[in-house]
């Protein structure tokens, strides 16, 4: 067990899927997983929803911060950093809006086949990861020019 401070967080899940629910991989991590709650395709330079199959409650005062898989930018598959997760407004289901920003290599097995311009993804894959932080309230002072 951590011994680090923690905060209550309600998971609530949305839809049918088997998904296990949010953890920590372990004690040292401060982030954890946002898994793809279905298979989906992301499609060249098209922004896509990637639903993760749970919907989060959190104390006041407190953020869920989401951050994008770096080893996918080496690949062209971008995960919006000014907003990389959305809210269902139907469930509430937290979601990560991925593109794909260049094309595919195809895989060694295809033969004669030019760039593919889509990205899969499958089910229970990481699509970005998560961390809970306290947030506060700034006092803004402005100083007057001299």
């Amino acid at each position: 067990m951590s011994s680090r401070p923690t905060s209550s967080v309600i998971v609530t899940r949305v839809g049918n899927h088997d998904l296990p629910a949010p953890f920590y991989e372990n004690n040292q991590d401060v982030a954890f997983a946002l898994r793809a709650a279905q298979e989906g395709r992301i499609p060249l330079g098209r922004p896509s929803f990637v639903p993760t199959g749970f919907s989060y409650e959190l104390m006041s005062n407190y953020e869920l911060l989401v951050r994008p898989r770096a080893d996918w930018a080496m690949d062209g598959l971008m995960c919006f950093s000014s907003s990389p997760a959305i809210v269902d407004e139907k469930t509430g289901e937290l979601g990560v809006v991925l593109m794909l920003m260049v094309p595919q290599q195809p895989s060694a097995l295809a033969v004669n086949q030019g760039p593919v311009l889509y990205r899969d993804i499958r089910q229970g894959e990481v699509v970005a990861s998560a961390v809970l932080i306290p947030t506060s309230v700034a006092v803004f002072v402005e100083r007057l020019p001299k």
